[in-house]
């Protein structure tokens, strides 16, 4: 998912002086449109392959892995 939206950004911090309202909304409809095709990979893998199953299921990141990149001292834990 590349875009010049900040908030859509893989890697690092999110630019957040580049960060405007209007991103918010596209953002979030992206990453939910993403979720649905990895969800849809999820229902159709062939019943008893843990892997076709589990696979698109990992790939799913509400939070764009935004988490993964705030030291833990920034989370408050």
């Amino acid at each position: 998912m590349s875009s010049d939206n900040p908030l859509l950004q893989r890697s690092g911090l999110p630019a957040f002086d580049r960060i405007q309202a209007d991103h918010v909304a596209p953002a979030v409809k992206a990453i939910l449109a993403e979720s649905e095709q990895l969800l849809k990979q999820a229902e159709s893998a062939p019943l008893g392959d843990w892997d076709a199953l589990m696979n698109p299921l990992g790939q799913i990141d509400l939070t764009q892995g935004i988490h993964q990149r705030i030291p833990i001292a920034e989370r408050g834990g």
